[in-house]
């Protein structure tokens, strides 16, 4: 693109020169006008080479813009569709990651509630043995951890944890 637009500035600065010279002839040399006439032929048929070469210039140069435009309108509409494509993947992978971190706090509250009978057993006479409290089945599972596992820690601070007990 670029350089069509050069060689269509070169075109009419080279037609703009000859043009200037058909207008002041005066200027020219004898010599400058027999070489014309063998080389390239008159100033008016350069002239008229120039404008066909510039008008042949400017349609490639159109068909060129045409082009980019296609390109332009082509691209910003792929970069529509990742864009949507992006985010909906994006939701998926949210949605999937929101629904399997729900599924493993599940079966997390589900051990915690198997597991709390054990612990009440094992907390209630220091020996290990008894019975499981009635608090596990009239509470919440949030509310029985908290009640059961909370104090323990309280009182777990007397243990020691050093390998000479």
């Amino acid at each position: 693109f670029l350089l069509t637009l050069q060689t269509l500035d070169s075109h009419r600065k080279d037609l703009e020169k000859i043009r200037q010279a058909m207008s002041n002839p005066a200027k020219k040399s004898a010599l400058t006008g027999f070489m014309d006439r063998f080389s390239e032929g008159s100033d008016a048929d350069r002239a008229k080479k120039l404008e066909l070469k510039i008008d042949e210039t400017e349609k490639n140069l159109n068909q060129r813009k045409d082009n980019l435009d296609e390109f332009t309108r082509n691209v910003h509409s792929e970069m529509k569709r990742f864009h949507k494509s992006k985010l909906s993947d994006f939701k998926s992978m949210l949605v999937h990651f929101a629904t399997s971190q729900a599924e493993f706090h599940r079966k997390c509250s589900e051990t915690w509630n198997s597991l709390l009978p054990h612990i009440q057993i094992a907390g209630e006479d220091g020996s290990g043995a008894g019975q499981p409290t009635s608090m596990a089945a009239s509470t919440s599972p949030a509310q029985t951890v908290e009640s059961v596992v909370m104090p323990r820690r309280e009182s777990m601070d007397d243990v020691r944890l050093d390998s000479s007990q």
